[in-house]
């Protein structure tokens, strides 16, 4: 394609109102006028139509929208849940630990076996508190529910705003389902556990 032929296709875009041009086949009587020496030297630009935004097309990201917005709801519940549960056990372990310094203090060098016995046993409730803590680690699970939260909230609010614009300003229907759809098996392969 010359220089001169872009010129006339970027004036043509220029005046359109989005940038966009619709391509119409030319007839077959003015195909026929121009000659074959001239149309074996076009250029062939491959067009591939788009899909238009129809009912179930709306439906569908209806349906996907309100998913989102329960398993937003979701990962916010178990969030909470997990975080109680969280500074409960972290409470636990500093309460604990508390006490494991104040027997050992209390009873430093005892040879009775009545503190000797009290002080195995705040230990070992102490160090149980604790790995129950690190094994479940709600700290990290908690915050990853949050933040699952958001990610279902955005995904929502992301085809909320598709579906309030006017159909002619959308993108097309396809790229735009394509685009949701894998945005969902993400946030489905990688989220949290509800």
């Amino acid at each position: 394609m010359s220089n001169h032929e872009c010129i006339n296709i970027n004036r043509l875009l220029a005046g359109s109102p989005h940038n966009e041009l619709d391509l119409v086949p030319a007839p077959q009587s003015f195909l026929d006028r121009l000659g074959s020496e001239y149309i074996n030297n076009l250029e062939t630009i491959p067009v591939i139509p788009e899909a238009p935004w129809d009912t179930n097309g709306e439906e569908l990201l209806h349906r996907w929208m309100a998913d989102a917005k329960d398993l937003a709801k979701g990962h916010k519940h178990t969030g909470y849940i997990l975080k109680k549960r969280h500074h409960r056990l972290s409470i636990s372990v500093i309460i604990s630990t508390a006490f494991v310094f104040l027997v050992s203090s209390l009873f430093p060098c005892t040879t009775e076996l009545t503190y000797k016995y009290i002080q195995v046993f705040v230990s070992f409730l102490s160090l149980v508190i604790a790995n129950i803590n690190a094994f479940f680690n709600y700290g990290a699970r908690y915050q990853l529910h949050f933040e699952y939260e958001g990610k279902y909230r955005k995904y929502a609010i992301d085809i909320e705003e598709i579906l309030a614009t006017q159909v002619e300003f959308r993108p097309p229907k396809d790229k735009t389902i394509v685009e949701f759809k894998e945005r969902k098996g993400q946030l489905v392969t990688t989220g949290p556990e509800l």
